[in-house]
C-alpha cells in the first residue's frame, strides 16, 4: 500500500498470550511484539486478527478469551482467519454476527455456538 500511497497506510502488531513466540503447526514461528497483559496492548491497534489453525480449542484459553472480550468493549474491530472464528465465538463476541471458518468445522461450530450465523461465504 505504501507505494501506491506514498504513506504508511496501516502497521502490524502481533500479540500472543504471553509475549513469547507462537508456532504454527507447520513449525513456522513467529516472534510476538507484547503480551495480553502489557498495559500498551490496545496502543495504535483498531482491528484484531485472530489467526487459526489445527487444534485452535487448545489456545482458547480463559486469558485471551476475556481479553477478546475487552478488545470487543473497548470498540476494535475483531476478525480472524482459517479456524479462529471458533475462539471469537467461544468469547462470545460473535453471537448474532455471520462468520465464516474452514469447511471442516462449519458443522461444530454452527452445533456449538447457534447464535453465530455460520456460512460458507460472508
Amino acid at each position: 500500500m505504501e507505494r501506491l500511497s506514498g504513506e504508511e497506510v496501516y502497521g502490524w502488531k502481533t500479540i500472543s498470550e504471553t509475549g513469547e513466540a507462537v508456532c504454527a503447526s507447520d513449525g513456522l514461528c513467529i516472534q510476538a511484539d507484547c503480551g495480553i497483559d502489557d498495559a500498551d496492548v490496545f496502543q495504535d491497534v483498531e482491528a484484531i486478527i485472530v489467526c487459526g489453525g489445527r487444534r485452535v480449542e487448545q489456545h482458547a484459553t480463559e486469558p485471551v478469551l476475556r481479553w477478546l472480550k475487552k478488545a470487543a468493549k473497548a470498540g476494535l474491530y475483531l476478525g480472524s482467519t482459517c479456524t479462529g472464528s471458533y475462539v471469537l465465538a467461544r468469547a462470545g463476541v460473535l453471537d448474532g454476527y455471520r462468520c465464516s471458518i474452514h469447511w471442516e468445522n462449519i458443522a461444530s461450530l454452527t452445533d456449538m455456538f447457534p447464535k453465530v450465523q455460520v456460512r460458507r461465504t460472508t
